[in-house]
């Protein structure tokens, strides 16, 4: 099982906004296809970030299908994605801020390498990242805790 780190800006071009309110209805119903990893694969837990105004770890959503590949070619700027179907997918009632991000060491450090510049990343990279991360979601949002535990 991985653990990838998915940035997504908010705007689309022409459509402020856009993204942030297609991904909040998705939520809410508690699936929905998005934008992940090209090597996902079922069972991947995912962290959604979310720049701009937000600036926040806002969602988290377990891969449980592929829809459709990136581009195979390694110059497109779709090499490093495919679209994902993730069930359950759920938004968070208290976001992971960037405030929160700066005042920890260990994150703050993580932060510098710019992981909300381009495509999904895996968290596993630097396990305590990770940890610190699933940490800091599980206590903002109790009632995720055993998902997050299990």
């Amino acid at each position: 099982m991985d653990i990838i780190f998915i940035p997504t800006l908010i705007d689309d071009p022409g459509k402020p906004g856009g993204r942030l309110r297609r991904f909040q209805s998705m939520c809410r119903k508690g699936e929905g296809y998005w934008t992940c990893k090209k090597e996902a694969e079922v069972g991947d837990l995912c962290l959604f970030w979310f720049g701009d105004r937000v600036s926040a770890v806002v969602a988290l959503g377990i891969v449980n299908g592929q829809s459709e590949r990136g581009s195979e070619d390694t110059r497109s700027k779709w090499y490093h994605w495919r679209n994902c179907n993730f069930r359950p997918l759920v938004w968070l009632p208290s976001p992971i801020s960037l405030d929160q991000i700066h005042s920890d060491k260990l994150l703050m450090e993580w932060w510098q390498t710019k992981p909300f510049v381009g495509f999904p990343k895996t968290l596993l990279a630097d396990r305590r990242v990770a940890r610190r991360l699933l940490g800091m979601i599980a206590e903002g949002n109790p009632k995720l805790r055993q998902r997050l535990d299990g």
